[in-house]
């Protein structure tokens, strides 16, 4: 089975080093801030087979119905893929009590 090439968006970028940074300096663990980025990567790496395995997002804010969501913890993220390019494209990770609608 070929695997899905997977690529992040500068947003999806931020938002991994803004969630890393806020566990190692707000809740000041720094050893757990390694731990949970390394473990979120290692969940959306996941993405690499299958990712249409997961839930679509449906709601009315988001436009596009192509926008899937796998959940780390209490962390979304959010993406499309593209079947013929066989890409997944991380378009934000966010915090399920945060507004992420913004997509």
């Amino acid at each position: 089975m070929d695997k899905y090439e997977i690529l992040f968006s500068i947003d999806a970028r931020e938002d991994i080093e803004e969630i890393t940074r806020y566990i190692k300096e707000v809740l000041a663990l720094p050893e757990l801030a390694s731990i949970y980025r390394e473990e979120l990567l290692a969940t959306i790496k996941e993405l690499e087979f299958m990712p249409n395995r997961f839930e679509k997002v449906d709601t009315k804010y988001i436009k596009r119905n192509n926008i899937r969501k796998i959940i780390y913890k209490n962390h979304l993220t959010l993406y499309a893929t593209d079947e013929e390019k066989r890409k997944v494209y991380v378009l934000r990770v966010r915090h399920g009590k945060t507004d992420w609608k913004d997509v």
